[in-house]
């Protein structure tokens, strides 16, 4: 499992998008909305509601299938 946290922030977000560009097929993205606090402020919950997410997670779900110079594609 990999968790991600500050994900609004730009450089985490770019981890993501390379993560989501080349390998899909290998992690699953894991729903932690079944972990949501009841207490969150409104303003968290709003932005839940409307996709944005602090914490983000991964499943590994296959072994990555990739020759060492495949070129990675653009994220």
């Amino acid at each position: 499992v990999l968790l991600l946290d500050d994900c609004s922030d730009s450089h985490v977000r770019k981890v993501i998008r390379f993560l989501d560009s080349n390998y899909a097929k290998a992690l699953e993205a894991l729903d932690l909305r079944l972990y949501d606090d009841p207490a969150k402020s409104l303003k968290k919950r709003i932005g839940n509601k409307l996709g944005i997410r602090q914490l983000r997670g991964y499943r590994k779900v296959l072994k990555p299938e990739r020759d060492w110079d495949v070129p990675l594609k653009n994220f």
